[in-house]
């Protein structure tokens, strides 16, 4: 034990003497290092925004049966009872969706096509704070809409329900309160979520089934039916996204998904790793080339003083310890240097393009487990770089040390 020490302590002593080569190396390492750091980091903060936005996004969740088909109600509740949905709601035929909406209470007021969309508690579409309420009159209006109509939150607005039967055409009116509105960002479209009871009511009453709760009229007392020909779901998270499309295309569903927009960045991820793997590869087997290559002319500057050192007692064992602790030395000052290099262009690039930004978010990210990840791996380099050295050590013949005397 005290001859490693000992060893370790020359080590130290005498990178401390000759002290500018050992910052000139540990600077040369920082070189090398800072701007692979800052690529790292930069590679992560990008695909980080990009996967973050793809999350806050519902859209990039949804999957939406393409078509109108009648579906099962047994097979819709148990995709609705699938650990991967984490929404699911049934909807009618396109025409039962389609309604012309206009501001209440003005005479003779300019009517606009809207979607009706059915909704319920959890719906990733409506922000967390805006909710439909209780009352089975209460609607939500998309952005677009309440632009489009000079609307705002708590005005009434009226949908009109068009219906042809046996060659009478006939109108039902429903006056519906907004409560909320659903921002552009969320849905880029004229729309009202409404309830599914609602939405079933105007498919009834479109086919002469009256439903007295929202005032429209039947023809005849006919029993009430929900029939549902597709569907709006989300998943929990991107990754399931794919596996229930396929599931449901399996079973004769047809769906469209964002699964090309997820899957483009997932693609980037892997090219980004890829590109940054072959940089570091290059740069960091320069280094230790280089580094290899220098420890070993010191030690050969350093045959005679090493073999005095045997000659004293110093076991060859423990030399061989001489590079590698000179070696670990100048990687981790190295990394010292070439972390603190890192996080200050980190920081200016993230000053440099926080126009372009969403609070919280950066374009170079650096976090603690990468830079203990970099420190290893350059620590691990140097090791085996100087071990060429090491071995050079174990050859020296303790003679050598009287040779000139």
């Amino acid at each position: 034990m005290n001859g490693i020490v000992l060893a370790a302590r020359l080590a130290v002593q005498e990178l401390l003497f000759e002290r500018r080569i050992f910052l000139f190396s540990a600077f040369g390492l920082a070189a090398v290092l800072a701007p692979l750091l800052l690529l790292f980091a930069l590679k992560f903060g990008v695909v980080d925004i990009l996967l973050t936005r793809l999350l806050d996004d519902p859209r990039n969740r949804e999957i939406r049966s393409v078509g109108s088909q009648t579906l099962d109600r047994a097979w819709l509740e148990d995709v609705a009872q699938r650990d991967d949905v984490a929404f699911f709601m049934p909807r009618t035929v396109s025409i039962t969706m389609q309604q012309e909406c206009a501001v209440d209470g003005i005479p003779a007021p300019p009517e606009h096509t809207c979607n009706l969309i059915p909704t319920g508690p959890g719906d990733p579409l409506i922000p967390e704070d805006v909710h439909l309420g209780e009352d089975d009159t209460a609607v939500l209006a998309s952005q677009v809409l309440l632009d489009t109509l000079g609307l705002s939150v708590g005005d009434i607005v009226r949908v009109r329900v068009p219906r042809s039967l046996e060659g009478v055409s006939e109108n039902g009116i429903l006056r519906l309160r907004v409560v909320g509105a659903v921002p552009s960002e969320r849905l880029e479209a004229s729309a009202l979520f409404v309830p599914l009871a609602l939405v079933t009511a105007v498919q009834n009453y479109q086919v002469g089934i009256g439903t007295p709760a929202y005032g429209l009229e039947g023809r005849e007392p006919v029993e009430d039916r929900q029939t549902f020909y597709g569907f709006r779901l989300y998943t929990h998270d991107l990754t399931a996204v794919a596996g229930l499309a396929e599931y449901l295309r399996a079973n004769g569903v047809p769906v469209s998904t964002r699964a090309a927009d997820i899957q483009g960045v997932v693609a980037l991820n892997r090219s980004l790793s890829r590109i940054f793997l072959i940089i570091a590869l290059l740069g960091g087997i320069g280094y230790m080339i280089a580094l290899a290559a220098m420890l070993w002319a010191h030690v050969e500057r350093k045959r005679r003083p090493l073999s005095v050192l045997q000659l004293l007692g110093v076991s060859r064992q423990y030399l061989v310890l001489f590079p590698i602790v000179q070696s670990a030395a100048i990687a981790l000052m190295g990394a010292f240097v070439a972390t603190v290099f890192a996080l200050i262009a980190a920081f200016a690039v993230n000053i440099m393009f926080a126009d372009g930004l969403i609070a919280g978010e950066n374009v170079a990210i650096l976090r603690v487990d990468h830079i203990v990840m970099a420190w290893a791996i350059t620590l691990g380099g140097a090791v085996i770089a100087a071990s060429i050295a090491a071995g050079q050590v174990s050859n020296i013949d303790p003679s050598e040390g009287i040779r000139d005397v």
